[in-house]
């Protein structure tokens, strides 16, 4: 009799689990009739965030001016503007999948460079 009752408790909360959208695994050992219920919560992504993706030069950089430093020993220094964007992607604050992407951010800045 405890086993019956111990099987339709278990039946019970077998559905109970299905109900909240958890996965349920049945675990049958070949030596004896034991079932292990276990139970993984499923990730509904109910909080997105922003994050931006991996940068990209969207166009050459462009060459501003060109210079020689005399002080250190006669180097050519030259002034890029550099054009980039970033993916804006909107990730799952509890499991971090990429839910979707809205577009890019774009980003200019001047720079030397020592050649």
């Amino acid at each position: 009799m405890k086993n019956v009752i111990k099987k339709i408790a278990a039946v019970a909360m077998a559905f109970t689990m299905l109900g909240t959208g958890t996965a349920i695994t049945k675990t049958i050992s070949p030596q004896s009739v034991n079932f292990s219920v276990t139970a993984s919560a499923a990730c509904n992504h109910s909080c997105p965030y922003r994050t931006l993706g991996p940068a990209e030069y969207y166009r050459p950089k462009v060459l501003l001016e060109s210079k020689v430093n005399w002080l250190a020993g006669g180097r050519i220094e030259q002034k890029y503007r550099y054009y980039q964007r970033n993916a804006v992607r909107w990730n799952c604050k509890s499991c971090g999948t990429v839910l979707y992407t809205t577009g890019y951010e774009y980003k200019e800045w001047v720079a030397w460079e020592k050649g």
